[in-house]
């Protein structure tokens, strides 16, 4: 399939441009692709490990009603995943033209907006989280802790914006793949410490906790690098980079 879709991609450009590049030119793009493979490598194991690991180390019963807990919590990013396809190709385009001020509007206003449209979402599945669990069977009902666990740990994330995002459109894939693949050895870290006395609640605090780690490291990065901030909050007068 990579071999179709790389003849279609080569067709696809104009005359002249589907030259071989130099060594010079391809090893920076191979260590961005290494980078990115590492990172979306690491997303899915996040995603998956303490699943894995509560069928591993706790009652496999458990598993079940844990995994429509994180299904539900994922709803929480759906509109930051909105979000970050219309602001891609802007975050790009803005940081070419080093256009830090019109960046620092838009991350801004967008992750204000997108946490507007995800906090409903969270407080439905915090307050009355039994209504979808029933949804699946009474069976799911132990589902209900690890759902608001991992859904205000979402929402909290979500309140950092498009950190990953803005890494890799500025091109620092390699710090991210680092900061998320250290998070990574963290939750297996704190899933092997929380699951056997907590069970599914432990697993749920575990992810949450790696997961907003990871989050928070990054923002640091990008507030002290590339002086913005794509928290909700925003740079304010006086804030270090205004």
């Amino acid at each position: 399939a990579v071999s179709v879709l790389g003849r279609v991609l080569h067709r696809a450009l104009p005359a002249g441009r589907a030259g071989r590049l130099t060594s010079a030119e391809s090893r920076p793009l191979l260590r961005s692709s290494l980078a990115l493979g590492v990172i979306g490598a690491v997303f899915l194991l996040v995603t998956r490990t303490d699943v894995v690991m509560l069928g591993m180390l706790s009652d496999l019963d458990a598993v079940g009603s844990y995994t429509v807990a994180t299904a539900g919590a994922s709803l929480v990013v759906f509109p930051f995943v909105g979000l970050n396809t219309v602001l891609a190709p802007t975050i790009a385009a803005l940081y070419a033209a080093r256009n830090r001020h019109q960046m620092q509007r838009v991350l801004t206003w967008g992750s204000r907006g997108a946490i507007i449209a995800a906090l409903p979402i969270a407080l439905g599945l915090i307050i009355a989280g039994e209504l979808y669990l029933d949804l699946f069977g009474e069976g799911f009902i132990g589902g209900l802790g690890p759902l608001r666990i991992l859904t205000t740990g979402s929402l909290i994330a979500s309140a950092a914006g498009s950190a990953g995002l803005i890494m890799i459109m500025t091109g620092n894939e390699a710090v991210t793949a680092k900061v998320v693949g250290g998070s990574a050895v963290l939750n297996v870290i704190l899933n092997l410490a929380l699951i056997p006395p907590f069970g599914a609640e432990g697993a749920a605090v575990a992810t949450a906790i790696s997961t907003n780690l990871w989050t928070v490291l990054l923002v640091v990065w990008i507030r002290r690098n590339l002086r913005i901030d794509p928290t909700i909050a925003g740079l304010k007068p006086g804030d270090p980079g205004t």
